[in-house]
């Protein structure tokens, strides 16, 4: 790895475009109707950037919250009730 580049960035943003691809790959098999998400406000901008136009329309919100070190009952209670 070279001087200067930032590891951390670069695995956010492979894992960020193999996300999109999957999610293009769902909205095109109609795996679902909305899609809610909950990531870390910094990886949320990576992954605003590789999604399309046909996953970005299914996104019915963005909840920029960095939760991937709790537990799953108190991820819930940090989200919005209509979830």
């Amino acid at each position: 790895m070279e001087p200067g580049v930032d590891a951390k960035g670069v695995e956010a943003q492979r894992f960020a475009k193999t996300l999109c691809e999957r999610l293009q790959q769902a909205v095109q098999e109609k795996a679902f109707g909305k899609l809610y998400i909950v990531a870390a406000p910094a990886f949320l901008g990576v992954l605003r950037e590789c999604l399309d136009g046909n996953v970005k329309a299914k996104v019915a919100a963005e909840i920029p919250k960095d939760v991937v070190k709790e537990e799953a009952e108190d991820i819930r209670k940090k989200l919005p009730e209509y979830l």
